[in-house]
């Protein structure tokens, strides 16, 4: 397949993706990433997600995973384009005892990296 016809095949398949609402916000990282799919409770589209928000989004989706908060110290970064909250297990910390999550700045879609 030409460099072109890939281009127009990948646009094709951006549109239909799209238009299912199938859409996902993934990074190509080698870590073990979980992607929520944009049709989840996001924020809506084209407002911007303070950092107290990315930290509600943030503490909701670690419930969510079945994990107390309290159990954590948070920490946020200010990305380009997303928050990262990074939450460090208190010790006595136990192996992959911590994890981040994004925050999308755009909509509000999460995902989660866990640690090693």
């Amino acid at each position: 397949m030409s460099a072109p016809s890939l281009r127009i095949a990948r646009f094709s398949l951006s549109l239909a993706l799209a238009a299912s609402g199938l859409s996902a916000y993934t990074t190509g990282c080698a870590c073990s990433c979980r992607s929520v799919a944009s049709g989840e409770t996001a924020a809506p589209r084209n407002v911007d997600v303070t950092r107290d928000q990315a930290i509600q989004r943030a503490t909701d989706e670690l419930r969510a995973q079945g994990r107390d908060p309290a159990i954590y110290d948070t920490t946020v970064h200010d990305r380009a384009h997303e928050w990262e909250v990074a939450f460090d297990h208190k010790p006595p910390r136990p192996p992959g005892g911590s994890l981040s999550i994004f925050v999308s700045k755009r909509n509000g879609s999460t995902r989660t990296m866990l640690g090693e």
